[in-house]
This record gives structure tokens, C-alpha cells and sequence, in this order.
């Protein structure tokens, strides 16, 4: 790694890069991001210099600055809209990734490091959701203490020591302040350890397969289109901040916490609504605490069983077929996420839930076979 970070910053090596002449538009979305971020923390800096962690206080703060700071309003729709932004583009990066099964060795450090920052960029979106301490983002914090109460072990000591209880009095807002700049700033910190390693092996196209013999400079091939693809998301964002800027924001956002009165409906970010379908689903807690956590956490298992590098063999085969399941799987219950809590959503959420496991179970069980007998 340390030889592609002397590499990073050697102009030469940056302008020859050697990248596949073949790459496909899905390929830019990891500029994207590295934009996003870089956007998402410099925007946050600039709220963080009126922002006051105080249960009192903090939503009628949040409410001075978009009503009566000069360019208030543009900054803090544009964090908001911006972490919406962001989420596309990660998700759509992730899956472009895992679809053409570039996360075979030698290159699991690479995914690694890419999916460690998108569960990083999950932490700190959720604290900073909860920061405007409004009717949605305080319910929002009571939604996640009762999953922590279905955690064995772990679950009792984070809501007595990290938490402790006091949510009401907002002291905790502090500490999810604190989380949610530390993990964001970790979080550029693994998007360069993502950029110096895919320096060490390169890009590559479909299947992980390297192609040695058609390559082309990155600057004199990619800055270009990278800069007019930019340009595009730049004027979609900005274009939502100035026209449509609380398109993603519930109504509740613009309600002081009222601890006494639970909202009609908990509804969370768009890109958290697979998971929270998966938990309000379940009639066991411990049961939909135990398969998110697999949800979660299965992306790095899986390429871990493919120690041999075989994807490319069973790529095209049913293993690809039940990834692009699980892919709708994932879709259906964000929707269904987003839903009333009534009966036939509940039922198909439950039965989602449970086939979205077995669909990851058993690509697991394919890989750890395939490469046993390889």
C-alpha cells in the first residue's frame, strides 16, 4: 500500500495511470462518492459553526439557521439532500461491484475497505439524522434503543453507558454529535485507503478479470468524462436543493420533539427502509435484530468464502441469478420499509425478510463449495 500512496501523489503516476479502455458509465459512480463525501463534510463543518447539541435548544438552532442566516437554508438542504446524493451513488457502486464479482482475490482488501466506508457513512447518517432533534429524529432514536435492548450481551451496557437513558432531556444529542463528525471524518480516512489500494491492483472490468493488454492512461481517457459526469450530478443536486429541497424530508422533520405523542408512522431515510422493514417486520425482536445484523455483515462474509477467486466461473450461472434476486428483494422491501404497519405489508415484509436470507445463505453455501472442490 505504501508504494500506490508514493504512486498517488506522483503526478506522472497519477496521469499514467493504467485503466481499462472498456469501462461502462457504472464505473463513475466511485467518483461520485469521493465528491459526496468531500461535499458532505465540508457543509457539515460550515453547520457545525451555529450548531448547539442541547435538547432545548438544538431544534429552534436548526430552525435559525434556514430561516434567518444568510444562506442557511442553502447550506443545510444542501448537507440533506447531499447525504440522499451520496447514498445513490454508494449503492449503486456497491452493487455494480458485487454484480460483476470484483471482490475476488486478490482485491478483498479493496472491497474491504469500500464496504467498511459505506457502513461508516450508514453510522454517521443516522446520528445526523437524529441531530435536528425533531418529532422524527427523537422516535427515531427510541426506534434503535429498542433494538438495542433485543442485543444479547451488548445491548444492556449500550443503553446504560453509552445512552444511559436520558434521551428525553436530549443530553444525549452530545454524543451522537460527537459520533457523527468522528465517524465521517474516519470515513474519508478508509476512502483513501479504498483509492491507494485499487492504485496497487488497478481497475478491471466484469468478473474481476484483469486486462493487461487493453489499457489506456487515466488522464488523457477518464478525467474528462469523469468531469462532465460530475458536472451532471452537480446540476441534478442543485437543482433539488433550489426547487425541491425537503423532497426527501418528512413532515415530522419540522415538529419540536413531542415525547408524549408517537408519530402516525416512523418512517426513516429512503436507504435505511430495507432494514427497518426487516426489523418492524419480524414478530420476534431477537429474530429481526439477528437477520439484520446478517444483512449487514453478510457482504463482507461472502467474498471471504471466495478465497480461490472463482467467481468468474459461476458468474453468469445461478449464483448471478440469485444476486439479481436478492437485489429486487432488497428494492421490494424498501418499499414495503416506507409503508403503513398493516397487515398484508407486514406479511410481505416478514416473507421477504425470510427469503432474502435463505437467497444470501445459499450464495454463501455456493461459494464455500465451489471453492472446496477447486
Amino acid at each position: 500500500m505504501f508504494r500506490s500512496i508514493k504512486q498517488f501523489f506522483l503526478v506522472d503516476g497519477f496521469y499514467d495511470y493504467p485503466t481499462p479502455s472498456r469501462l461502462r458509465p457504472w464505473w463513475y459512480y466511485g467518483v461520485l462518492v469521493m465528491v459526496s463525501v468531500i461535499f458532505q463534510i465540508t457543509s457539515g463543518i460550515v453547520l457545525a459553526l451555529k450548531f448547539l447539541a442541547h435538547g432545548d435548544y438544538t431544534f429552534f438552532i436548526i430552525m435559525d439557521i434556514v430561516v434567518n442566516t444568510d444562506l442557511g437554508w442553502y447550506v443545510q438542504k444542501f448537507h440533506v439532500n447531499g447525504a440522499t446524493f451520496l447514498f445513490f451513488c454508494l449503492y449503486v457502486h456497491l452493487i455494480r461491484g458485487m454484480y460483476c464479482g470484483l471482490f475476488v482475490n486478490p482485491k478483498y482488501a479493496l472491497w474491504f475497505y469500500g464496504y467498511v466506508g459505506f457502513l461508516i457513512f450508514m453510522v454517521a447518517s443516522f446520528t445526523g439524522y437524529v441531530l435536528p432533534w425533531s418529532q422524527m429524529g427523537f422516535w427515531a432514536v427510541m426506534v434503535i434503543l429498542s433494538i438495542f435492548d433485543n442485543i444479547p450481551v451488548i445491548g444492556l451496557f449500550v443503553n446504560e453507558w453509552v445512552l444511559s437513558g436520558i434521551v428525553e432531556k436530549g443530553i444525549v444529542l452530545m454524543r451522537f454529535f460527537d459520533i457523527h463528525y468522528l465517524v465521517a471524518l474516519f470515513g474519508l480516512v478508509i476512502i483513501f485507503l479504498h483509492i491507494f489500494e485499487l492504485h496497487d491492483h488497478c481497475s478491471s472490468v466484469y468478473m474481476g478479470l484483469d486486462h493487461d493488454m487493453d489499457r489506456v492512461g487515466f488522464m488523457t481517457s477518464y478525467v474528462v468524462k469523469d468531469l462532465i459526469v460530475l458536472f451532471i450530478y452537480l446540476l441534478f443536486l442543485f437543482l433539488i436543493v433550489c426547487y425541491f429541497p425537503s423532497l426527501v424530508v418528512h413532515s415530522d422533520h419540522y415538529e419540536k420533539v413531542k415525547p408524549l405523542i408517537t408519530p402516525d408512522q416512523i418512517v426513516p431515510e429512503w436507504y435505511f427502509l430495507p432494514y427497518y422493514a426487516v426489523l418492524r417486520g419480524m414478530p420476534n425482536k431477537v429474530v429481526g435484530v439477528l437477520l439484520f445484523i446478517w444483512l449487514v455483515f453478510w457482504s463482507l462474509l461472502w467474498p471471504l468464502s471466495n478465497a480461490n477467486g472463482q467467481f468468474s466461473d459461476y458468474g453468469n450461472g445461478s449464483s448471478r441469478a440469485l444476486m439479481l434476486g436478492a437485489f429486487y428483494l432488497l428494492m421490494s422491501l424498501g418499499i414495503l420499509g416506507g409503508m403503513s404497519a398493516i397487515f398484508p405489508v407486514i406479511w410481505l415484509a416478514q416473507a421477504g425478510s425470510l427469503l432474502l436470507f435463505l437467497l444470501t445463505l445459499q450464495l454463501y453455501v455456493m461459494s464455500i463449495r465451489l471453492n472446496h472442490f477447486s
